[in-house]
């Protein structure tokens, strides 16, 4: 069955609940990344499974996923920390978009909202960055590789452990898989696939699905309707299934 929070809350705290549960990308990111609209709703979900003893889990293709959509924000947070450093070296151009840029951040901020940017807009910017300043320049440098080696790398190495320690993740990985304790079944990739072909899925939402499927876990927590919707039809509610409700988001 499908639940916002409250209606979780109100629910006893079962010993199958105790189990543990599985947190989709899209939650882990918004309790780890203070921008996110779903930071508030996250924490509390967060400090609600530490006082009831809930273990929270993820797996390699949430962390994937997770680490992804973190380069993304960094990669925005770096491009402006250039232009901060750098901008009197700037193109005329580039320094109109890195302001439009800046803008659209700040804007984002006062709505509770992360910034997005896509893997062209990312690709864009090296390709002028390396343009600007080839690594043979007379000054000696490029900023594509002062971007990622001073302020992209230090800030993303270390996020998947502070977010594992901080919010005490648990990792389901090849020794979890294999062990009957957490799954009836491995996941596999064809499993993975007839999701995909039943749903117009996409692979990375689709493995995470079939990955709480062929375990034990009574709990899956996801801010995407169609996850949700999509596991709940095919295990005829015989587990929970938490999901932000628009009014419980601040």
């Amino acid at each position: 069955m499908i639940l916002n929070l409250r209606q979780f809350e109100a629910l006893p705290n079962t010993p199958e609940f105790q189990f543990g549960c599985v947190v989709d990308t899209n939650i882990l990111f918004g309790a780890a990344y203070p921008s996110d609209r779903l930071n508030t709703w996250a924490d509390k979900f967060f400090s609600l499974c530490k006082s009831r003893k809930i273990p929270i889990y993820t797996n390699i293709n949430i962390r994937s996923e997770f680490i992804d959509l973190y380069r993304r924000v960094l990669v925005i947070e770096s491009l402006l920390m250039i232009r901060e450093q750098y901008k009197t070296e700037l193109s005329e151009d580039l320094e109109k978009r890195l302001k439009a840029l800046k803008q659209r951040v700040q804007e984002n901020l006062k709505n509770n909202k992360t910034t997005q940017i896509s893997e062209r807009d990312i690709k864009e910017y090296r390709n002028t960055l390396l343009t600007l300043f080839p690594s043979i320049s007379a000054n000696g440098y490029d900023l594509w590789n002062v971007l990622c080696h001073d302020f992209l790398e230090p800030q993303l190495k270390t996020v998947w452990q502070d977010t594992e320690t901080s919010l005490g993740i648990n990792f389901a990985g090849s020794r979890a898989i294999e062990s009957a304790k957490f799954f009836t079944k491995a996941p596999n990739w064809d499993d993975a696939t007839k999701i995909m072909g039943q749903s117009a899925m996409g692979s990375a939402d689709a493995m995470i699905v079939n990955f709480f499927i062929c375990s034990r876990f009574q709990i899956l927590i996801t801010a995407d309707e169609q996850v949700a919707k999509y596991t709940e039809s095919t295990l005829h509610s015989r587990r929970v299934i938490i999901v932000p409700h628009e009014d419980e988001l601040v």
